[in-house]
């Protein structure tokens, strides 16, 4: 599926990844919660092996494995970025091992720089390239500024949200998302337009 996503979208697809945080979840699909970090490796590295295989893929691990399979090979060589989510340091160290990006969400500057810079440290552990940084942030408009201790970025004025863009593109981010339907303000979720026109804004402002 992925790789016919890539296809269609002319090679621009990102795959994100992450290991899960609800028992209900896993318990409704009878999978083990306990095992889910152990599971996501072995996805991941299925995955690959079918982008970047031959006609015939083969993969055996414990938790997946297939014989003889067919794969169609994304458009992407050796295929679409794989961004691992999720905001503590098993995130930080399955970004490093298996990923591309670390996608951490909603996080403050401090949390996103001292992240950074533990996945900077792991990279050089291990002897590899250090992911790209490519956070979500909410992006809640306010009317007035927000107190900058403890503020989670993307939550404040207009001025606050760009210079929280300005900040992690001087922590060598190229890739933020923003995240206009936050729990619990579900009614946001009924206002395209508003959203839609806080980005319009917002890039206008960035290209100033």
């Amino acid at each position: 599926l992925a790789a016919n996503v890539d296809h269609m979208s002319g090679g621009r697809l990102i795959l994100g990844v992450g290991v899960g945080w609800s028992p209900l979840e896993f318990g409704a699909l009878a999978v083990p919660f306990e095992t889910r970090g152990r599971m996501t490796d072995e996805y991941i590295e299925a995955i690959r092996t079918l982008w970047t295989g031959e006609d015939e893929v083969s993969y055996e691990g414990e938790t997946v494995s297939f014989k003889g399979v067919h794969a169609i090979r994304p458009l992407q060589e050796p295929g679409p970025q794989i961004w691992v989510g999720g905001n503590g340091s098993l995130a930080i160290r399955r970004a490093v091992m298996r990923g591309d990006g670390w996608h951490p969400i909603n996080q403050t500057r401090q949390q996103i720089r001292d992240g950074a810079a533990e996945m900077g440290g792991v990279a050089r552990e291990l002897g590899r390239p250090v992911p790209v940084l490519c956070p979500r942030i909410q992006m809640k408009v306010t009317d007035g500024d927000v107190d900058e201790v403890d503020r989670v970025m993307g939550i404040g004025t207009l001025t606050q949200i760009l210079d929280d863009l300005k900040y992690l593109e001087g922590l060598g981010s190229v890739h933020a998302t923003l995240d206009r339907y936050v729990v619990p303000d579900l009614a946001a979720t009924t206002q395209h337009e508003a959203g839609l026109d806080a980005l319009a804004t917002l890039a206008d402002r960035l290209s100033l």
